[in-house]
């Protein structure tokens, strides 16, 4: 298999130790499509897109900033022979644009690789079959300070401090907004404030506080509370999910690899994960499954997950500027 990668920062570093580490002793080949060559990697590289359709490669992973991604996917997604694209999260930087990615007819799959972790998979199955009743609320939160993401020499210079290559907490960080509704959970109305600190001086959004009021997609019409905390700032890296249901309470901490059940009158109970190898991984296999398969497996976010991702951004960033309630389907 012939696999391009599009972009060569941090990000797409990652994909390409990934394509090493799930192919191994596979045959593979893989090439970049980057602004400019390194002559220092001893593998194909492309500086213009039609150099690099004509390589004519199987498999192709979008990791340049979100600006590109739609002149780059809309570039290979009828390449005869491009049998499925990987894009990274999230779809686009202005929603205005999702209206023009092509429908697929192979498979396409957006970067959301936190729907790999096991435990979120494991507390999927707990929601989907109600082991605590109804779900009455929902708190998200994530943090870390925007320097110890990368190991860059101005933190300011990256694509997270950029508003002109979709930079932003709200966009960075939107695996929580995806996972929500990998969960079940779909967002009917939003209301969110935004932050810059003092400190880290950026022209994007550091800090966001959302709210929504949620359905259960498998339940009925009622509502339920959430509330999603994201931020580029936190001395103390975090990631964690609470829900609060009739019976008791589920905590997910991304960081401990641990999912907390506090069932109300009976007792505590803690997971600890597996360790099922990194999610980037899982997340390159199971789209090769989908492949040869020809169906999109069922932990993956498709195309049109993305786009629903970037509704509720839109819903988010309407609030921020009318200081409205918005609701997220009219986006």
């Amino acid at each position: 298999m012939k696999v391009l990668i599009v972009g060569f920062g941090s990000i797409g570093k990652q994909h390409y130790q990934s394509v090493l580490r799930v192919f191994g002793g596979q045959s593979v080949e893989v090439a970049l499509l980057r602004r400019q060559c390194a002559p220092e990697l001893a593998i194909p590289q492309f500086d213009n897109l039609a150099a690099a359709q004509q390589w004519q490669p199987n498999l192709v992973i979008i990791a340049s900033p979100a600006t590109t991604h739609l002149p780059f996917y809309n570039g290979f997604i009828h390449l005869d022979s491009v049998q499925g694209i990987l894009l990274e999260k999230p779809l686009c930087a202005d929603s205005a644009d999702c209206e023009h990615f092509c429908v697929p007819a192979k498979p396409v799959v957006l970067g959301f690789d936190l729907r790999q972790q096991p435990l979120l998979r494991l507390l999927k199955q707990y929601l989907d079959g109600a082991a605590l009743g109804k779900v009455l609320s929902i708190q998200g939160r994530v943090g870390q300070a925007l320097p110890t993401w990368r190991q860059s020499e101005d933190f300011r210079l990256d694509v997270s401090a950029q508003k002109s290559l979709g930079g932003g907490v709200i966009r960075e960080l939107c695996h929580e907004l995806d996972y929500l509704m990998y969960l079940g959970f779909q967002p009917i109305t939003t209301f969110a404030a935004t932050g810059k600190s003092r400190w880290l001086k950026l022209e994007v959004e550091d800090s966001a506080y959302i709210q929504a009021d949620m359905q259960q997609a498998r339940s009925d019409k009622r509502l339920i509370a959430a509330s999603i905390a994201l931020d580029m700032v936190s001395s103390e890296p975090f990631r964690s999910l609470q829900i609060d249901c009739e019976e008791g309470r589920y905590t997910l901490d991304f960081m401990a690899n641990t999912l907390t059940t506090d069932r109300f009158g009976i007792g505590i109970e803690t997971i600890t994960g597996q360790s099922v190898g990194a999610a980037i991984d899982q997340q390159l296999a199971s789209l090769l499954e989908s492949i040869q398969g020809g169906v999109l497996q069922s932990d993956l976010c498709s195309l049109s997950g993305g786009v629903a991702v970037m509704q509720w951004i839109r819903a988010i960033e309407l609030s921020v500027l009318s200081g409205q309630r918005c609701e997220v389907t009219d986006a």
